[in-house]
């Protein structure tokens, strides 16, 4: 399948694009079929690149649980010489020990996700804010080097940060059929791991030999740190934007390619990570003054992007107003993409059909509203 299908919008084809820059992990299509072919779009984008670089992000697709808890498999242990590691946009301040040290080579080797996969992979620098390490946490993404379909998304946290409800699912198994979740997740002593394979089997195995590593070096919880944004009201955040842009037009997002799943949800009851997304009016109705989509994700306490992640998205700096620095880009012929780092904190705002200046001007904006809210 290519992206150029009928099967598949215009529309979606670029939403799709954007929500692997976005480093989205789940993206739920309207029935299984649409799943299926979302699921092959992505996985075409996560191996063949998009502005500059091949940029992944685990899609979680599909997923009724059927009660089943797997045996983790003997591990083998992994070399702790890894290979160096993407320099942050800002040096993080991490009080607390990280899970595996927060590195991925320590969580799976090349070699087992290579296995796991059944090719070559390697690791990808989603272009998001959220930081899990403020929490104790790591994530890890894997792909093809080639054109072909596999990726692997792997994550562990302390698991004293994880919510009841999601250690609840641990040890179930997912048949990844309609449209949930096709994730697996298991409880290793104090910590906490997860994965998204695209199908079953690649998660248990991912986690089977990530778990008893995380076991080891689980991370220690910790507090975001003081000035770090309150998780924001999305109605508010749209208010901002409707009076930065005048506009009394914007209603709540439409669609199904927004951010949702267990890491987001883990995230988000930590105080880590907020996304709000807001729709226009189409252009058919509103020709002249058009804002189809606009979407803002807060990451309090983060430090930004990575240079990886900002280098492979072809972004370049920009002068955003309150923050210490900013990268703009396109996300599509339509889009365009701004992510921001303050001296605490970090947002990222994409929209449809505005013009560079506006979209800085907004963004400084809202970072003037976020600043009015900190722990």
């Amino acid at each position: 399948m290519g992206l150029n299908d009928d099967e598949l919008t215009p529309r979606e084809h670029q939403h799709i694009r954007e929500v692997l820059l976005s480093g989205v992990h789940t993206v739920k299509p309207v029935g299984t079929h649409r799943t299926q072919l979302i699921a092959g779009a992505l996985a075409i984008l996560l191996v063949a690149g998009v502005t500059g670089g091949a940029i992944a992000a685990a899609s979680n697709l599909g997923a009724d649980s059927a009660a089943v808890t797997s045996t983790p498999s003997p591990t083998p242990s992994i070399s702790r010489t890894p290979a160096p590691s993407p320099t942050p946009t800002v040096a993080p301040d991490i009080s607390a020990p990280v899970a595996v040290e927060g590195d991925c080579a320590l969580l799976l080797s090349a070699e087992e996700a290579n296995e796991i996969l059944g090719v070559t992979a390697e690791v990808r620098h989603p272009l998001s804010i959220d930081d899990p390490s403020l929490i104790g946490g790591v994530t890890c993404t894997w792909s093809a080097v080639d054109d072909t379909y596999p990726y692997l998304y792997v994550a562990a946290y302390p698991t004293a940060v994880v919510p009841a409800d999601i250690r609840a699912k641990a040890g179930v198994v997912p048949d990844c059929l309609g449209g949930d979740e096709c994730v697996y997740s298991a409880v290793y002593g104090d910590a906490w791991v997860v994965a998204y394979g695209g199908d079953a089997d690649r998660a248990v195995r991912a986690v089977a030999l990530a778990g008893p590593r995380a076991q080891s070096e689980p991370g220690v919880p910790a507090e975001l740190p003081a000035g770090s944004w309150l998780l924001p009201v999305c109605e508010d955040l749209r208010a901002v934007v409707a009076a930065h842009l005048s506009r009394d037009d914007l209603g709540p997002y439409q669609g199904d390619a927004n951010p949702s799943g267990v890491v987001y949800d883990l995230e988000a009851a930590n105080g880590l990570r907020s996304w709000c997304g807001s729709n226009g009016s189409p252009p058919a109705e509103n020709p002249q003054n058009r804002l189809e989509l606009i979407e803002i994700d807060v990451g309090p306490g983060s430090r930004g992007a990575s240079a990886d992640a900002i280098s492979s998205a072809g972004l370049v700096a920009v002068d955003v107003p309150g923050a210490t620095a900013a990268w703009i880009g396109p996300l599509s012929s339509e889009s365009t993409v701004i992510v921001a780092a303050t001296d605490r904190n970090a947002i990222r705002v994409s929209a449809h059909f505005l013009d560079r200046e506006t979209l800085a001007s907004l963004t400084g904006a809202l970072i003037a509203h976020l600043d009015a809210s900190v722990r």
